[in-house]
């Protein structure tokens, strides 16, 4: 029987010793592909969660600067109706009455002004507000 010898790395190396070299490179490399694809899997998975911490991120600056203005046009109404007369006010409160003005803010500082001077006896916005706030704090 003739032996067979592989020359690798400058070293002569019998069959057997080649077999169980090839063997062991193609486990360490299985396992060094199945990490990197792992690896990778993973940080999919964070890039993942971060985009949508950034989206939740950027929703909660938009629904903050909402906030902000509608306290601000509440702030300026709520200012600007105490100068005003009896009559405008009641113009005023027609048109939200009649559907011409929209702005729930701007109405809530009105029904507000009304009650103070005690041209309405109660006001359906702050009804309306009691009423959410009771079912969302349950």
């Amino acid at each position: 029987m003739k032996i067979f010898n592989v020359i690798f790395l400058g070293e002569a190396w019998s069959a057997s010793q080649f077999l169980l070299f090839m063997v062991g490179f193609i486990i360490v490399m299985s396992v060094v592909i199945t990490l990197i694809s792992t690896g990778v899997d993973k940080s999919k998975e964070i890039a993942k969660n971060v985009k949508t911490k950034i989206e939740q991120k950027k929703q909660e600056n938009v629904l903050n600067e909402n906030i902000k203005m509608s306290i601000r046009e509440y702030q300026d109404s709520k200012n600007s109706f105490q100068y005003f007369s009896d009559n405008r006010l009641l113009n005023i409160y027609d048109q939200f009455q009649s559907g011409l003005k929209k702005s729930n803010m701007e109405q809530l500082a009105l029904e507000e002004e009304l009650v103070k001077r005690k041209l309405i006896n109660h006001s359906p916005m702050h009804e309306k507000l009691y009423a959410i706030n009771k079912d969302i704090f349950k």
